[in-house]
């Protein structure tokens, strides 16, 4: 299983996805802070877009369902690095409580990008967990570097960060 994921207008990427959306499993997202929409298509066969960012699924939790707020977690890994990270990250997804509705671990297969993203109700939702005991140490809220340093070695060799997403209810 992996997931594809296009950005662009939403005019645009809403046009793709009214086309696509009763047979292929996929969310369509508008950013929280910039004019930018994101496709995500979770499939086994081939991408419907001409030129995706390609991930495969490392671990997968719940449905992709299309209604919600979207938390996108970013991390550029050393290669070294990348064993540890997906160890620690899907021990830490699997013990988790599940306070989210859905989630992804994806690595990307061009390049050193790992994400994590995670569905939640609503924003409401996900800030509630995040001012939690839970929030602060786990994997899709903003960990600081020093979270997953490991023998003083740092896993990440550019600054992770995180964008928020909103699923428009808006029916097509």
């Amino acid at each position: 299983m992996q997931i594809f994921i296009a950005n662009g207008t939403y005019e645009f990427l809403e046009k793709k996805y009214a086309k696509y959306f009763s047979t292929e499993n996929m969310i369509l997202m508008q950013s929280t802070t910039q004019d930018q929409a994101t496709l995500v298509h979770e499939t086994d066969g081939k991408s419907l877009f001409q030129a995706p960012r390609k991930f495969d699924i490392l671990h997968s939790f719940g449905q992709l369902d299309n209604k919600g707020y979207v938390v996108l977690n970013h991390f550029s890994l050393e290669d070294i690095s990348k064993p540890i990270f997906e160890h620690k990250t899907v021990q830490k997804l699997e013990k988790s409580s599940k306070p989210f509705t859905a989630v992804r671990l994806l690595r990307s297969i061009k390049g050193d990008t790992y994400l994590v993203l995670s569905l939640w109700k609503d924003s409401n939702s996900f800030k509630q967990w995040e001012n939690s005991a839970f929030g602060p140490t786990f994997p899709i809220n903003a960990a600081t570097p020093d979270d997953w340093k490991v023998k003083e070695n740092n896993l990440f060799y550019s600054k992770s960060y995180v964008t928020y997403h909103v699923i428009p209810e808006e029916k097509i």
